[in-house]
């Protein structure tokens, strides 16, 4: 599951704030990006935070709230 928040400054760049859940290997994984567009119609990976993982169902949840929290840092990247 993927859940992305597009923000477009004042200059018309688009910014994706993603973060990712994944269940593998009975684990949940949670990854946390920054993507910017770029010309040629792609995006390029600005920041990232180091991967999170929940062990179960219960904690999933906690990790989730984290990785939201750990957008706000990367406000002050786009411009």
């Amino acid at each position: 599951m993927t859940l992305a928040f597009l923000i477009e400054t004042a200059n018309k760049i688009e910014y994706d704030f993603v973060i990712s859940l994944l269940w593998k290997e009975n684990k949940w994984f949670i990854d946390t990006e920054l993507w910017k567009e770029n010309f040629e119609g792609g995006e390029d990976l600005i920041a990232e935070k180091p991967q999170r993982r929940a062990e179960n169902l219960s904690d999933c949840p906690v990790q989730l709230e984290r990785a939201v929290t750990d957008l706000e840092e990367f406000v002050d990247l786009i411009n």
